[in-house]
């Protein structure tokens, strides 16, 4: 999922920005960008570096960048913030850099896992029909589908593999009886 909207005030900080999505679940791609609404694919993109926080610190410690510096972000840290405030749990902190002012970091996510409140599933209109067959194989597509995603496409041979092998059972299991009652 993209947003361009994740962190508040972006482009009037330096160094560090506070984000404004809770349903973050792991940020895959961010990029530094001049254009407001940006979702990182416009050509005045560039995307930065996630590195561990202690990095950050690091190259600020060494101050090669003053803050407030128009330098193009090359290096970001993606933290948690640690509040008990209900509102902000969830919430993610940036910090970048070098420490320049006057960008925007649209971000490229996976979402939080949220479940789905019996109240808004409407089972009338949106019915899925699965046969015992199909319902056991319904896991596997979902994995299969899901593994490029995540970063994992050697995982793909291996879930079709599965899938063929619990097909053939299953048929074999559900059609044998028919067979031999024809003989």
């Amino acid at each position: 999922m993209a947003s361009a909207t994740a962190w508040t005030n972006a482009q009037t900080a330096a160094g560090v920005v506070s984000g404004i999505l809770t349903d973050i679940r792991r940020v895959l791609r961010i990029w530094a960008s001049t254009t407001a609404g940006s979702t990182g694919l416009s050509d005045d993109d560039s995307e930065v570096k996630i590195v561990p926080l202690n990095r950050i610190q690091y190259l600020r410690s060494g101050g090669r960048v003053t803050p407030g510096s128009t330098e193009r972000p090359l290096e970001c840290a993606i933290t948690p913030l640690g509040t008990t405030t209900q509102a902000d749990i969830g919430k993610r902190r940036l910090d970048y850099w070098p420490m320049g002012s006057g960008y925007y970091f649209p971000i490229e996510y996976f979402k939080q896992f949220t479940p789905i409140a019996t109240a808004d599933v409407d089972s009338t209109s949106k019915s899925l029909d699965l046969s015992d067959l199909g319902s056991r194989l319904l896991p596997l597509l979902a994995a299969r589908r899901k593994a490029p995603l995540i970063g994992r496409p050697d995982l793909v041979p291996a879930i079709e593999r599965t899938m063929h092998e619990r097909c053939t059972g299953d048929h074999a299991r559900k059609y044998w009886p028919l067979l031999a009652a024809h003989r």
